[in-house]
């Protein structure tokens, strides 16, 4: 792809119809030029504005976001595009974004840290025998007024147009606390530790909110929690960010008292990855004592909550990897780096078919077993895009998704762009049944043009159209 930046401008890329966004990939032969590839770039797109608390008054030191739906982890969710801090005039600027719909949230000192760099100490409790005020704070608010980022309202950004006056006033909810103690192999050095709470969310991806510091006897005190749904997590904030513990609560209209988050400190995990010989390789010398494959890398991507600091690694020469750092929890497994023809086909750990059920990782779990697979003989899909009047469709996304839909099987699924002919190629796709989808934006998928075709081990070709009568495959 061709694609051109500049200060005060968005990245624009040849044959996007948007910044920041994949363009038409160009195909050229020995010796071919190419003329007339003009790039026009558009002025980054500022939001401003000031938060303000329920009196009206600036709030300052408040983070704000620019959030946007956006694929991570093979699901559709709502991730942080830009950031800014208000200054003591409950002023923000966001700036560097680019066009589309953006969710504006507001988060004030205590919840906008991420991963306990917010922590704040909890007001000690009233003797023994006298009433508890119910307390109040404010709240993480999403534009124009709402708690709950499912109930607000986007703003459309468009190219060369600032949108000023995006002013947020901080709703006041009542708060608990969440109390309790971290036990286990607690590392030494407790100031570097925080016990913070991240939401549990399918659609939002939030990085960090209330936290505590840990006492001498591990206790902690988390203030100001607003009622939802939380995951309890015992992070190491100096140098790498880590995740020692971590225990799912919810809070409603109580504190939460006496959880025990149980600390684990991280190990490594050692595996193999094993290569099936292609069809037919024993007639062929050279295939058969060729390595198909340049070092293999791998990563373990957490089900829920953001990726910080993945655990990844490369294969050896003797086809051994292993992972430094993992702390117990549930994953899915990213493969890559695999050379054309090849595909993930099983995952074993220990007894569990990762694969098929996901990897759940114990506490001490360094010494199971770990075998990775890849299969030879992947599919390859060939295809083009066309417009209703037969010619090459403008840059277009196409995307395999497997049939029925397996959202954790996120090997499965394939994304490829168009080239300037209107010509895709998608490779090493597992043997299945998918269903093909073109889109001119990811934002635009529950409207894109749909086919399904049943891939044979070796190729699947076809042509789809953004026609939407569309004839099913055999």
């Amino acid at each position: 792809m061709l694609s051109s930046d500049r200060l005060g401008f968005q990245r624009q890329t040849y044959g996007a119809r948007r910044p920041n966004s994949g363009g038409t990939v160009l195909t050229l032969t020995p010796g071919q030029k190419m003329s007339a590839l003009n790039l026009i770039m558009s002025p980054q797109i500022v939001i401003s504005g000031k938060v303000l608390d329920s009196d009206g008054d600036p709030v300052a030191r408040t983070q704000v976001r620019a959030l946007r739906y956006m694929f991570y982890n093979g699901k559709r969710q709502i991730m942080p595009m830009g950031y800014a801090a208000t200054d003591e005039a409950g002023d923000y600027k966001i700036q560097n974004l680019g066009p589309g719909k953006f969710f504006i949230s507001a988060s004030p000192p205590h919840e906008g840290g991420f991963f306990g760099q917010g922590s704040r100490t909890a007001a000690p409790r009233p003797p023994a025998g006298q009433p508890v005020k119910q307390e109040e704070a404010a709240v993480t608010t999403f534009y124009p007024g709402a708690t709950d980022v499912t109930a607000a309202t986007m703003i459309e950004l468009v190219a060369g147009h600032d949108w000023p006056a995006t002013d947020i006033t901080l709703r006041k909810l009542p708060v608990y606390h969440v109390r309790g103690k971290v036990t286990g192999q607690v590392p030494t050095d407790r100031a570097q530790l925080r016990v913070s709470v991240l939401t549990r969310s399918s659609v939002f991806m939030d990085f960090g909110g209330a936290s505590s510091h840990i006492g001498p006897d591990g206790a902690f005190d988390i203030p100001l929690v607003s009622p939802g749904a939380y995951k309890v997590m015992l992070v190491s904030v100096i140098g790498n960010f880590k995740v020692l513990g971590a225990v799912p609560v919810d809070v409603g209209s109580h504190d939460v008292e006496n959880l025990v988050v149980t600390a684990e400190p991280p190990f490594d995990l050692n595996g193999q990855v094993k290569v099936e010989k292609p069809v037919n390789s024993a007639n062929d010398p050279a295939k058969a004592n060729k390595t198909p494959w340049a070092p293999t890398r791998l990563s373990l991507m957490p089900v829920e909550g953001p990726a910080m600091n993945v655990p990844n690694a490369s294969t050896k020469d003797d086809d051994t990897f292993s992972l430094v750092g993992v702390s117990p929890g549930r994953f899915r497994v990213s493969v890559f780096s695999m050379a054309d023809g090849f595909y993930l086909k099983e995952v074993r750990f220990g007894d569990q078919d990762v694969l098929r059920n996901g990897l759940t990782i114990a506490p001490g779990g360094g010494s199971t077993p770990w075998e990775i697979t890849l299969g030879a003989n992947a599919a390859k899909l060939d295809g083009s895009v066309q417009t209703a009047e037969g010619k090459p469709a403008p840059p277009t996304i196409v995307t395999l998704i497997p049939d029925p839909p397996a959202p954790d099987r996120t090997d499965l699924h394939k994304q490829g762009n168009t080239d300037q002919n209107g010509h895709f190629t998608i490779n090493s796709i597992a043997p299945g049944k998918y269903r093909v989808y073109a889109w001119t934006d990811l934002d635009q998928a529950p409207n894109s043009t749909l086919i399904s075709l049943r891939l044979s081990r070796q190729k699947a070709r076809s042509s789809t159209s953004l026609n939407p009568a569309l004839p099913q495959l055999p």
